[in-house]
């Protein structure tokens, strides 16, 4: 096996590589951990964790990866919204 040397270019490709995926695995974790409700609101994807409609956290996106980034910053926030929609159960 031969060490990967980050200061060559291709090097710090697989480093950037590495990075992305680290980024992702821990954008993911909340969603993993909490398995919130994934539904569709109109044409966006929306994650929903806690009761409808009481205060519960939402994240909204055109695809499922943006809600999920949009739910995990929404909860690191702390930002609570009433809930607007039924989900799913």
């Amino acid at each position: 096996m031969t060490k990967i040397d980050y200061d060559h270019w291709k090097g710090a490709q697989i480093g950037d590589i590495q990075t992305e995926i680290v980024n992702e695995q821990f954008e993911l974790q909340i969603i993993a951990m909490l398995k919130p409700n994934l539904s569709l609101d109109g044409n966006q994807y929306c994650f929903t964790y806690g009761e409808v409609p009481n205060d519960c956290i939402q994240g909204f996106g055109d695809t499922a990866i943006q809600a999920a980034r949009d739910f995990k910053k929404n909860f690191y926030q702390e930002k609570a919204t009433l809930c607007k929609h039924q989900s799913k159960k």
